[in-house]
């Protein structure tokens, strides 16, 4: 196996393409499953990403309209969903960003919104 590239996804993304994966699969062959780490990835999945993707996804381009944002801080916020500014804070400890309080209150307004 080799790998042919990467995209960063949310949790949300990663859900629906096990899921659709996993319909495949049975429209395939009834007896064919996903692998164990695809399972219990989609287990776990389906029990902390509930969101739905048009609100991931309205809440992605909002982030990224910012513009401080790298995409992995955005996915990082869209998976971790921070509700407080500590937990904001939290999240950028060791990234080379510095936010402001304002931006940090925007980010804030965002992901309360999902």
């Amino acid at each position: 196996m080799r790998k042919v590239g990467s995209t960063l996804i949310t949790n949300v993304e990663a859900k629906l393409i096990l899921q659709a994966a996993d319909r495949r699969n049975k429209e395939i062959d009834e007896k064919m499953e996903l692998g164990h780490e695809q399972k219990v990835t989609l287990d776990y999945l389906r029990n902390f990403a509930k969101v739905s993707k048009s609100d991931m996804e309205d809440a992605k381009k909002k982030l990224s309209e910012l513009g401080v944002l790298k995409e992995h801080q955005i996915i990082m916020l869209l998976n971790l969903l921070p509700k407080t500014k500590e937990d904001v804070e939290i999240i950028f400890q060791k990234e080379r960003t510095t936010l402001t309080k304002d931006q940090i209150e925007k980010i804030l307004e965002i992901t309360k919104k999902v």
